[in-house]
């Protein structure tokens, strides 16, 4: 028995193959297949190439191949995505599944607590004893995805031209985004925003918001408090609804913005604290597509009992 699982990202594509026991056999790693960013023929030629990458090698044929990805819960993107994998026919079974369980099955297995995912995008996610399930965030760049490093790039570019404008105080985030972006002033930056910046790069200027704000910078650490806060409500509106205030759970972080900005992860854990006293607070030490892994080897083990 072989599967294979992917975490399909804005930023990033994650793919593992997996032999019956959960051992990894083969890994890649490609661009983003986020359907908010890509269209499905830039998504299908990601994933077919990750597969081909991860299958080099093997002659067997792939029972589960499973795909944890943002949006999966809206039917046009789960519906694309089905479309994606029977065109690819890299194995006998395919699940579609959210990013935010497979992150959680990778950080809590037992299937229970909360995940709180934030690189690119960002969004909280989380299962009760009952089953039920909660979500909150992860609405995409316009519409939501508060805190994440696309959302604290973009405030820090915007604290740039206010303070440009005479609108708000100096800011150290001016000449640290500018020597980043290597540009010589704020004019340069508007052509370079609105011609250039692909979403991922403007996520990469996340931590150069907390370099400003060790050095005392108001408008870097305003920024910072700002995702905290965002943080926090959206994982207390997930525990809320699943009544886990008063039961001992984990809490699982995942997402590049906690190793990339790590005062978030300090500060936040200890907010957690604060909604849920029972609460524990995991970094998740292991690709979320471990998750999918493991949700693939589930079915292909339940496909093959029902046989």
């Amino acid at each position: 028995m072989k599967v294979i699982g992917i975490d399909a990202g804005a930023t990033k594509t994650e793919c593992i193959l997996a032999d019956e026991k959960g051992t990894i056999l083969a890994r890649a790693r490609g661009p983003g297949t986020n359907f908010h960013l890509f269209d499905e023929e830039e998504i299908q030629f990601v994933l077919g190439d990750l597969a081909t990458r991860v299958l080099a090698g093997y002659r067997s044929s792939v029972d589960v191949m499973c795909v944890g990805m943002a949006g999966a819960g809206r039917e046009r993107d789960f519906r694309a995505m089905q479309r994606i994998l029977e065109r690819l026919r890299r194995a006998r079974h395919h699940l579609v599944t959210n990013d935010a369980l497979i992150a959680l099955v990778a950080g809590a297995r037992e299937r229970f607590g909360v995940v709180l995912i934030v690189g690119t995008g960002a969004a909280a996610f989380g299962i009760n004893r009952r089953g039920e399930t909660a979500r909150a965030g992860g609405w995409g760049r316009l519409l939501g995805d508060e805190g994440s490093g696309y959302w604290m790039g973009l405030r820090a570019l915007q604290g740039i031209m206010r303070a440009s404008d005479g609108r708000a105080p100096a800011t150290a985030l001016t000449d640290s985004v500018l020597e980043h972006l290597k540009i010589p002033d704020t004019g340069a930056l508007v052509h370079r925003v609105y011609r250039e910046l692909a979403p991922a790069e403007i996520a990469a200027l996340a931590p150069l918001v907390q370099e400003a704000a060790d050095r005392g910078d108001e408008a870097a650490q305003s920024i910072i408090n700002e995702a905290l806060r965002e943080f926090t409500r959206s994982v207390e509106s997930v525990i809320g609804r699943l009544d886990l205030a008063g039961e001992k759970f984990r809490l699982v972080l995942s997402g590049g913005l906690w190793k990339a900005v790590p005062v978030l992860r300090q500060d936040f854990t200890a907010l957690a604290h604060k909604i849920a006293p029972w609460v524990e607070v995991h970094a998740l030490g292991v690709e979320p597509a471990r998750g999918a892994v493991q949700l693939a080897l589930e079915h292909a083990r339940a496909a093959t009992a029902g046989d």
